[in-house]
């Protein structure tokens, strides 16, 4: 994946717990062009230790700003590695490395009334396309949940939307409660195109109910910040074709997971299907794909990420 140098140029606060960090190339030139949706990997090394990470971001700057990019940077007790780096120590001027932009998520080019479903973070896509779906003066409903309304960033921009219906759910309010999932998506069009991005388990949530109200798989675009488990995962065993060893995979790990409970040493970076450091040749067995690079294709090019994908099949063997 090409990259290019970068350097910090501002850092905002959009809520109580998100930054913005707006990034600009080294060398001044324009950005590559992205579509709403797509997402960069960002590596920084920290000097002092002689350590590397790398993560993805969700572009929440504009497309049509060529002359940097923004990404929006949550900060939590669970948030560690890269994202807990930027808050603490990237200020204007702090070099990074960034990727070309990837597109794994984005709006159907024939879809019907689109349905989007954000919590936490998981806001970052579901901005950019609201703000295409504005830009393009289409009518779309938006869910949005946080703890609080400090916390959820953007909330004056998307309750300014005048194409889009936003409503805000807070789980410190009691009486607000949470979201009925189940009754959204039972009340919406039948031509309507899901999109949703935030926690596992809403993903999850939505997944299922989708399933139970038997919409067409096709109609449910799913974007996730983390390896989601399965309920259908079923353990499978991968083999090591360069000494035969073989590996047991538990439902609800992932390869990579599994690999290193075994000592077996691969190498590896983000951890969330995005920088492509982890990815594997596969020999044999059918892959299941959970990144944004392969899920859908199931490995075109006979590769798999192992920091969040699984098998299909009972028996997977990796060039290893």
């Amino acid at each position: 994946m090409a990259a290019a140098m970068f350097r910090v140029a501002s850092v905002e606060d959009a809520s109580a717990c998100v930054k913005t960090f707006r990034l600009v190339r080294f060398d001044r030139k324009p950005v590559t062009p992205f579509a709403p949706g797509a997402h960069v990997v960002l590596t920084l090394k920290d000097v002092a230790s002689g350590t590397q990470g790398s993560r993805a971001y969700t572009l929440t700057s504009r497309p049509d700003d060529a002359a940097g990019y923004e990404i929006s940077v949550a900060l939590g007790r669970r948030v560690t590695g890269v994202s807990s780096f930027l808050h603490a120590a990237a200020r204007p001027g702090r070099v990074v490395t960034v990727s070309e932009p990837v597109h794994g998520f984005g709006l159907a080019p024939h879809g019907g009334h689109p349905l989007l479903i954000a919590g936490g973070i998981g806001i970052t896509p579901l901005l950019a396309l609201a703000r295409q779906l504005e830009q393009d003066g289409t009518a779309f409903t938006l869910f949005y949940l946080g703890k609080t309304e400090a916390d959820m960033p953007f909330l004056a921009e998307l309750r300014a939307l005048r194409h889009g219906r936003c409503t805000v759910v807070t789980t410190a309010v009691p009486a607000m409660g949470r979201l009925d999932l189940r009754a959204i998506l039972a009340e919406a069009p039948p031509d309507a195109q899901v999109y949703v991005c935030g926690p596992a388990g809403m993903i999850h949530d939505v997944q299922a109910h989708a399933r139970h109200l038997a919409w067409d798989p096709a109609r449910v675009h799913a974007e996730s910040f983390e390896a989601m488990a399965s309920p259908d995962d079923k353990p499978f065993d991968v083999v090591l074709a360069r000494n035969g060893r073989t590996v047991g995979v538990v439902p609800g790990q992932t390869i990579l997971d599994a690999l290193l409970a075994a000592q077996v040493p691969v190498d590896y970076d983000c951890r969330h299907g995005s920088c492509g450091r982890c990815t594997q040749v596969v020999l044999e067995g059918e892959p299941d794909h959970k990144d944004t690079l392969y899920a859908g294709a199931q490995g075109q090019d006979g590769c798999i990420r192992i920091c969040v994908s699984r098998a299909r099949s009972a028996r997977l063997v990796l060039d290893l």
